[in-house]
Formats: structure tokens, sequence, C-alpha cells
């Protein structure tokens, strides 16, 4: 009995090890996204005016995104998906969808701090070729370790496919959740 409670107690200590560098990394992709942010302010304030005002429209819509995703990823749809699913039911099942909601926004707090890394890559997706020549730019392509700007919109579309992979998936798991034999009338 001895050597099944030390093999739990070792697979435990595995996954809380995994769990602990997944939140490490999330963290440390959120940190330098608003690091990026941050600098890229001054770097702007470097420019002369004229290219300045263009980075500046760049960077606006950058710094939107960076904070629509993880409203939009990490609480809105988490709230509104079990809703949806609830009215579509037309059920009377009020705790399926209320567990269902408590499960999804505790899920997607973890990867929240994802989301604005990712917000900000999509808005780098989208900007011209002389975004990545600038300072505000190639302090992006320092930040995800690349040289090149065809390379960091590939990494950009990556994160970007991820975030709503993630998004998709925490769906899924909810409406799955609210059909599970728990809370079957």
């Amino acid at each position: 009995m001895t050597v099944f409670a030390d093999n739990i107690t070792a697979l435990q200590g595995i996954t809380m090890g995994k769990f602990l560098r997944y939140l490490r990394l999330l963290y440390h992709l959120s940190r330098e996204a608003n690091v990026f942010l941050d600098e890229s302010e001054q770097l702007l304030v470097q420019q002369d005016e004229e290219e300045a005002e263009r980075l500046r429209s760049y960077y606006r819509r950058i710094l939107v995104l960076a904070w629509t995703f993880p409203i939009l990823y990490g609480f809105i749809i988490p709230l509104v998906v079990p809703l949806v699913a609830f009215v579509a039911k037309r059920s009377q099942d009020y705790t399926g969808a209320g567990v269902a909601t408590l499960i999804g926004l505790i899920f997607s707090m973890g990867t929240s701090l994802f989301y604005i890394f990712a917000g900000v890559a999509t808005g780098c997706l989208f900007t011209p070729q002389e975004f990545f020549n600038s300072a505000v730019g190639q302090k992006w392509l320092e930040l995800i370790g690349t040289k090149s700007p065809n390379g960091a919109r590939v990494v950009c579309a990556v994160t970007v496919f991820a975030a709503l992979a993630i998004a998709l998936g925490l769906a899924l798991f909810q409406i799955w959740l609210m059909k599970g034999p728990a809370f079957r009338r």
C-alpha cells in the first residue's frame, strides 16, 4: 500500500510541476507583452513626428487588441457560452449552467494572461511591413526571438490560432459539462 501511495504522490508532483511551469510561462508571456507595450510608448517619442503618428495608429490598434482579447476570451465568452447553450436547450437546469459558467471562468483566468500576448500578436500580425522596420517593430521581433518580419508573422499567426483553439476548447468543455450525466434530467 505504501508503494501505491508513493506513486500517487510522485504523479501529483509531476502534474503540479507541469502546471506551475505552465503558469510561469503564461506570466512570462504576459509580462513580456506589457514590457513591449510600455517600451513602445517611449520609442514612439523618439521618432520624427510624421512617422511617429503613423506608428501610433498601429500601436493604438495593438493596445486595443491586447486588452480586448483577455476581456473577450477570458470573461465574456465563458459567460455567454453556457447562457446560449442553456437558452437553446430550453432547460430548467440552472445548476448545470451555473457550474459550467463558474468552471469556465476559473479556467479562463489561467489563460487570460496568454490572451494579452495573443492580442499583441494579433495587432502585430496585421501591421504593414514598415512597422517591423521601426524601433517598436524591432522590439517586437526581439521579444519573440526572430529577425525576420515574415517569421514574426508566422509566430503571431500561430499564437492567434492557439488563443482561438484554447477559447474554442473551453467553450466546448462548458457545453459538454452542461450535457454531462451530473446535470441531465
